[in-house]
């Protein structure tokens, strides 16, 4: 579906206005995101569809799962619902991310 892509797009844009913003008040700090590795098991249901749309899925890794993803768009067997269908599930089945900061602090005496 184009608005769940276009509204993508708009949080990929905030996200990198914020990161500037960031950086030019504390240009020696960062703020990272992780996303911790994702239990398998949250990973049925997307499985099910997979199978079920003939596609085969690996979530063994972030990339196997981006992988898996793109190769089940590429096959345009049921077009953009199905696809916007996966993505849901897979975002669903991640796990939150986790903010740290790193950078320059100064010593408390």
């Amino acid at each position: 579906m184009e608005i769940h892509h276009t509204i993508a797009e708009l949080m990929i844009m905030a996200n990198g206005h914020v990161a500037s913003k960031i950086h030019g008040h504390f240009p020696s700090s960062s703020l990272l995101r992780n996303h911790r590795t994702v239990e398998q098991n949250r990973f049925e249901d997307l499985e099910s569809a997979f199978k079920a749309g003939g596609v085969s899925f690996d979530g063994r890794s972030n990339m196997a799962l981006a992988e898996s993803l793109r190769q089940a768009k590429a096959s345009g067997k049921d077009g953009a619902v199905i696809d916007s269908l996966f993505q849901s599930l897979a975002t669903r089945a991640m796990s939150e991310a986790q903010y740290v900061c790193t950078g320059s602090k100064e010593a408390s005496v």
